[in-house]
């Protein structure tokens, strides 16, 4: 049972790692390839807010409330952004 309970854990937080490493990639590629200010701005506050939410996480583990909104609306922002950027980046190739 104790076995169990481990890997369950670990699992998690491998899950849970994989998506914030994901959400910063993301953020900050669609930093990389913004050509408007604001959605470069946008871009950046959302990865500095995804990595310092995790720097938080990491001496008090309460991702439930209004941190777990946070984090969740951090993510949606960086996948946004991201395909923002990418739609933007087709169409600017497109009409070339």
């Amino acid at each position: 049972m104790k076995k169990q309970c481990i890997l369950q854990k670990a699992g998690g937080l491998a899950l849970f790692g994989w998506l914030r490493g994901r959400s910063l990639g993301k953020a900050f590629a669609a930093f990389r390839r913004a050509d408007d200010p604001t959605a470069k701005a946008i871009a950046l506050g959302v990865g500095a807010g995804v990595a310092g939410l995790a720097v938080r996480l990491m001496f008090d583990h309460m991702l439930i409330g209004t941190l777990a909104l946070q984090f969740w609306v951090l993510v949606a922002l960086a996948m946004v952004v991201y395909t923002d950027a990418s739609v933007r980046e087709r169409a600017a190739d497109a009409s070339r």
